[in-house]
């Protein structure tokens, strides 16, 4: 019975699909794990216990179900904006409230398809059934909410938004007059009575409708005099209203101000003069005037996304695009022109650049490729990234970048699937490094955004049989979720309210006490044989697990797949690591006594663990099975081989 030995040098494959069970070919199958759940991949190979949650604020019943979004002032000013129903609710990044803007103009609904752009102190929110919306900052902790208004001439005879033509070309408008209040007779229904309010042009002579007649005759007042009161064909009307629609994505990139979208003309593209981003007047088409050009492909697509990064990226629902620019050579009017690059379709979590390429989730919601431009090919590629962990992606709603943290160099890329878990990927291009691991809390990730190079999430948890939203925010130092600190006095810390009734995980710096069960009051009371501790840290608990592809592989003639194996040697090769059990043979470094020490134990270097049992597949699990940072660089399996 021959003895094999094999080292696993890195995990840069990440958590492998069960469809690699049998590519023991390729050196992905050597580099991943069958199982590595709660672990944060690094970039020379090993892998560390992902951070733990602190908790921040519990969400009202009018602040949540929410999403999240970042916004950034400056760098020592940013906040977390969390959409609900009617509601905006804007955080400070330690969680306390800035303001609360109420009255707003979407619902829960609408949640999934709002898109938002900012800049400096403005912020651009949109939904195809919504008016755009400017939320300003106007102080520290103060902001507010009203419909953006577009710029109107100086005399107020023209307002500079975008018109569009959208009745038959035949259609003609009859004016009963050129000033003051007139009705307009249209050939063929054309009129809505939501547009009451809306603008029309007659020969690029702005009306105000005010009354609604029937859908050949509406009311209006004259802004700017029309030519003459005779039928006419040359008419148009505002592009985005109520009847029409709204833009369904915005980004501020180049100078100009970015519409893509609408219900009404789904495959538009809308660009503001560049340094005035509420003038879409399209003038005589000079450089630095408004734009408007529509996608055109063989079929028509529905614009969900714009992207700023190296070039203007357009994500529709059948393709993606791009628009070719330089320094030497902007975006203009008479320039702009659309390059489809591939055919696979955008869902609606927002693609993110990431590792210089654009992250996004195809209209399957089972795929994530990125948009990488090609310097060879002059041309974009969108290839899939997932392939080897697909299990991971489950129709994300969210997509958020993190490039490096403050205390670590690796970059992460966040997907919040459907089933309130995190898909994690972690890419270095240069290395070749891409892999993806499953983070996953005690109740559901629903919402997800980086701000200030930290990672917040609004969770929804169950505690005393309620379901309550958190916002919460990763955080390197903690080693369990919903987390909070606080002072012991007389064995006793308070403040734990938010996890009332739950049993929750005791430790003091690195030092784990074990579980204990939250009063109602919020209290926690720590076991008389406890050590004397000044402050604690509780939360709920989380158990990062890993394991080893199967033992498998074809060599001088010796096959092992089938045959019945056993493991004889386990060696986990660790760094500055705290407990951690291997198939349950835990590795304990207890402290014994009435004052902790400094510094909590840790180990170094190969620990070997002796198991028992014949199996045909040779496999371990690795699990962190009480709170505790662990970073594991490798392992190795000398195995047994039987017939």
């Amino acid at each position: 019975m021959p003895r094999i030995a094999t080292q696993q040098t890195n995990f840069t494959s990440g958590e492998l699909s069960p469809l690699m069970a049998a590519r023991i070919d390729t050196s992905l199958y050597a580099n991943g794990a069958e199982v590595l759940g709660d672990w944060a991949l690094l970039a020379q190979g090993g892998v560390r216990t992902r951070p733990g949650l602190r908790y921040l604020h519990t969400f009202t019943a009018t602040q949540a179900p929410c999403r999240l979004a970042p916004y950034e002032f400056n760098p020592s000013q940013a906040y977390v904006l969390a959409f609900a129903d009617q509601h905006l609710t804007i955080f400070f990044t330690d969680g306390t409230v800035a303001t609360e803007l109420t009255g707003c103009p979407w619902t829960q609904a609408m949640l999934p398809e709002l898109d938002w752009t900012w800049t400096g102190d403005t912020i651009i929110v949109v939904h195809p059934d919504m008016a755009p919306q400017l939320i300003k900052r106007t102080g520290a902790s103060s902001f507010t909410r009203q419909d953006l208004a577009f710029e109107d001439s100086a005399d107020g005879k023209q307002r500079y938004q975008p018109y569009q033509r959208y009745a038959p070309t035949g259609v003609t408008l009859t004016p009963s007059g050129t000033t003051g209040s007139i009705t307009i007779t249209a050939s063929s229904p054309v009129f809505d009575a939501s547009q009451v309010g809306d603008i029309i042009r007659i020969k690029s002579k702005e009306i105000e409708i005010t009354a609604y007649t029937s859908a050949t005759q509406v009311t209006g007042t004259v802004r700017d005099a029309l030519v003459d009161a005779a039928a006419t064909t040359d008419w148009d009307e505002q592009a985005f209203s109520s009847y029409r629609g709204w833009p369904k994505s915005v980004l501020f990139f180049d100078g100009r101000l970015w519409f893509g979208g609408a219900r009404s003309k789904p495959s538009g593209i809308w660009a503001s003069k560049v340094g005035a981003w509420f003038n879409f007047d399209v003038g005589t088409a000079k450089d630095d005037e408004a734009i408007w050009e529509e996608v055109a492909g063989a079929r028509v697509s529905e614009v969900r996304h714009l992207v700023g990064h190296r070039h203007l990226q357009i994500f529709t629902d059948i393709a993606e695009y791009y628009v070719p620019s330089s320094e030497a050579r902007p975006i203009t009017p008479t320039s702009i022109a659309f390059r489809q690059q591939t055919a696979y379709g955008a869902g609606w979590a927002h693609p993110a650049p990431f590792d210089g390429a654009t992250l996004f989730v195809d209209r399957n919601g089972k795929t994530v490729r990125e948009f990488l431009f090609v310097d060879t090919e002059q041309a974009y590629r969108s290839d899939a990234v997932s392939l080897l962990s697909p299990h991971l992606i489950d129709s994300p709603a969210e997509l958020a970048v993190l490039y490096g943290g403050q205390t670590f160099p690796e970059q992460y890329a966040f997907l919040v699937n459907a089933d309130g878990s995190l898909a994690v990927f972690h890419s270095v291009r240069a290395e070749r490094i891409a892999g993806w691991v499953p983070w996953r809390t005690q109740g559901a990730v629903r919402g997800l955004c980086v701000v200030a190079a930290r990672v917040f999430a609004a969770v929804e948890r169950t505690v005393g049989g309620n379901q309550v939203w958190f916002l919460e925010v990763f955080d390197d130092d903690l080693v369990v979720d919903a987390a909070r600190e606080a002072p012991v006095s007389g064995g006793v810390a308070a403040g734990f309210e938010h996890l009332a009734g739950e049993t929750v995980e005791v430790v003091s710096g690195d030092f784990y006490l074990g579980q204990q069960t939250v009063a109602a009051d919020g209290t926690i009371t720590l076991d008389a044989l406890d050590p004397d501790v000044s402050e604690i840290t509780a939360g709920l608990g989380y158990r990062p697990r890993m394991r080893p592809m199967p033992f498998d592989f074809l060599a001088n003639d010796l096959a092992v797949r089938g045959r019945k194996k056993r493991i004889r040697r386990a060696v986990v090769t660790c760094d500055r690591s705290m407990s951690y059990a291997v198939d349950g043979d835990a590795l304990l470094l207890d402290f014994v006594g009435d004052t902790l020490p400094a510094e909590a134990p840790t180990v170094t270097g190969d620990i070997e663990f002796r198991l028992l049992g014949w199996s045909e597949r040779a496999q371990f699990d690795v699990e962190v099975v009480r709170p505790g940072k662990v970073t594991i660089l490798g392992l190795t399996r000398e195995v047994q081989v039987g017939g």
